[in-house]
């Protein structure tokens, strides 16, 4: 995929001091949403595959037009066929079970996804490809189960240019082999240009000796990942001995359309044995090489480890934009440091045992700002590597992923998804898995707690008209700009009781009301991806307030306690404003959480 691209450029005592009412008297379309896991079904059974490198060929490119059931630029909603055995471009035999492509979407009408599928089946809920942006260009590796007549099926959710390359395919195995499994491992970072500060130039090509891959290996599984790009350009890996005698690549890898970014795509690729693969950019820039597997040669132990055995179709594992399928709870986005286990035994017609990996698609949907996600067997230390990159908020971007499997008891196999540097929502799809073991989960379920909120956050109560920013704490100087948040109480959503503090008359009155209120109604804090919702508690005597001494306000601005919003301002005895003897309180319990 080598579309050519166009760069573009001591807070008590102060409120006892105070005549405040205090105290003491002072956080794109991504694809469609998931569906209904599975239950668990059976053990793996049966023969796999083995995988079988190719010399990088183009099978489709739209631009030109050819290879593609569809010429020309596709519509929005186009569904393209690209018939994959039989063809002249690549010996692909029809007996092949899955292909491995590199799929790339060009000069896109608006933001939306790709999902490749074997065709002759009904399109399922998963994505390939994702675009953010008008005029996006991108690509990403596809491993997909060839379909009826030999083909797969592209659907493109919106107008976009279309390229495809293989890069090699699946052989059936009638059962142990030596060559040509995949035998996944735990990330290892290869090389980074980053750390010898010689970053590719614009034009060049490097040859770079990859260490501690197994003796005898025949290809290896590496995540490429270019950062500091120079311009808009694309990047290529491949074997030394496919490098043109003169010109550039006929394929690549990754594409950027601008300087700065920093983006990944996984590459599957023969290597001789000196371990050697050569790099090439037009656009400049750093080149992150981690080793996510290797493909065994002829002198591996005879196993069925590391067969390939395809899923009917896609499979929708995990969604945060979901409630059904999210570990983490209805609708809950990722936050920097957050681990999601993902369970895939017994889903989508993974078995339940016997499997060592998965292979599929981890999508990064509308980012925080840059960071990255990791994906790696459930409950085993983080190895320090990623598989999708982000460099700006609200980008929705895409990877092939490759990961070993763990178990943990007798029900959950899967891997964990950590998010590093930002937040944002995350989705797994599998297309298929390696027969193996999975390795033991030495680690429990993760404690994910969201973090402060960055920023102030806005505070509507509707059923009186209130709506304001509440300021980061309950000062003099910061109550003049509205109600404060009590430092020290819990933060919006999380476990623990929110206060919050202001005036009734001074300062615009932004807590006049609150003797107006009634059990039951509404009250919203929203900011920094987050909204959070309360519903107003009933007090004993029925109402949604009650008054007490300002002396006795401390016992309600602690942080622990339910799930609740707690308001507190000066009043009189009778709930109206102000005296500054007593203190009007309302409380709310959590309803939802919701990122936004």
């Amino acid at each position: 995929m080598k579309p050519r691209i166009r760069a573009r450029g001591a807070i008590a005592s102060a409120l006892l001091a105070s005549a405040m009412c205090l105290l003491g008297g002072s956080s794109v379309t991504a694809s469609p949403s998931a569906r209904t896991p599975q239950l668990p079904t059976a053990q793996a059974s049966g023969p796999g595959a083995t995988y079988v490198p190719i010399s990088p060929a183009r099978l489709a490119d739209t631009r030109r037009p050819f290879g593609s059931s569809i010429a020309g630029r596709l519509p929005a909603g186009a569904t393209t066929s690209i018939q994959i055995t039989g063809r002249s471009e690549a010996a692909i035999p029809a007996t092949a079970t899955a292909v491995v492509l590199n799929v790339t979407i060009d000069n896109a009408s608006n933001g939306g996804y790709a999902t490749v599928y074997p065709a002759g089946i009904a399109r399922p809920d998963a994505s390939n490809l994702n675009y953010s942006r008008v005029g996006y260009t991108g690509a990403n590796l596809v491993t997909v189960k060839i379909g009826s007549g030999g083909a797969v099926n592209v659907f493109t959710d919106q107008a976009a240019t279309l390229i495809v390359d293989v890069f090699g395919y699946y052989a059936p195995a009638a059962g142990a082999v030596s060559a040509g499994r995949i035998e996944p491992v735990t990330p290892d970072r290869l090389y980074d240009t980053r750390g010898i500060g010689s970053p590719l130039g614009i034009g060049e090509y490097r040859t770079v000796t990859l260490p501690r891959v197994p003796a005898g290996a025949t290809g290896v599984v590496l995540n490429y990942t270019v950062t500091g790009t120079t311009r808009g350009g694309y990047f290529s890996i491949l074997p030394p001995s496919q490098r043109p005698a003169v010109g550039e690549p006929s394929t690549s890898n990754i594409n950027v359309v601008e300087g700065g970014a920093t983006i990944a795509n996984q590459a599957i690729l023969p290597i001789t044995s000196g371990n050697q693969v050569t790099l090439y950019t037009s656009a400049g820039g750093h080149v992150i090489l981690d080793l996510f597997g290797y493909v065994t040669g002829p002198t591996a132990p005879s196993t069925t480890r590391g067969l390939f055995v395809p899923l009917p179709a896609p499979f929708r594992m995990f969604d945060t934009r979901t409630s059904n399928n999210n570990p983490l709870g209805p609708t809950l986005r990722m936050w920097s440091g957050w681990v999601a286990d993902v369970n895939v035994a017994g889903r989508g017609g993974v078995p339940t045992s016997g499997v060592g990996a998965i292979v599929g698609n981890t999508t990064f949907v509308d980012s925080h700002g840059g960071g990255w996600l990791a994906a790696y067997a459930a409950g085993t230390t983080f190895p320090g590597t990623s598989n999708v990159n982000t460099y700006f908020a609200g980008q929705t971007v895409p990877n092939h992923t490759m990961s070993p499997v763990a178990a943990r008891g007798s029900s959950f196999m899967g891997i964990s998804v950590r998010a590093g540097d930002t937040g944002g929502h995350v989705i797994v799809d599998v297309s298929g898995y390696y027969l193996g073991t999975p390795v033991t989960s030495v680690l429990g379920s993760s404690t994910n707690v969201p973090p402060p909120p960055v920023g102030q956050l806005l505070l509507s109560i509707p059923s009186i008209g209130h709506q304001s920013w509440v300021q980061d704490d309950t000062t003099d100087a910061a109550l003049t700009r509205g109600p404060g948040w009590w430092q020290g109480s819990a933060y919006p959503g999380v476990g623990g009781n929110y206060v919050v503090f202001g005036h009734r008359t001074d300062y615009g009155g932004p807590f006049r009301n609150l003797h107006l209120l009634q059990p039951g109604e509404l009250i919203t804090v929203e900011g920094d991806h987050r909204k959070v919702t309360y519903r107003i508690d009933t007090q004993p005597d029925g109402r949604a307030w009650f008054v007490i001494g300002a002396g006795q306000a401390n016992q309600y601005v602690g942080p622990s306690g339910a799930n609740q919003i707690t308001l507190i301002a000066c009043s009189q005895p009778n709930g109206n404003p102000t005296n500054l003897a007593y203190r009007i309180v309302v409380t709310a319990t959590l309803v939802s959480y919701v990122n936004t």
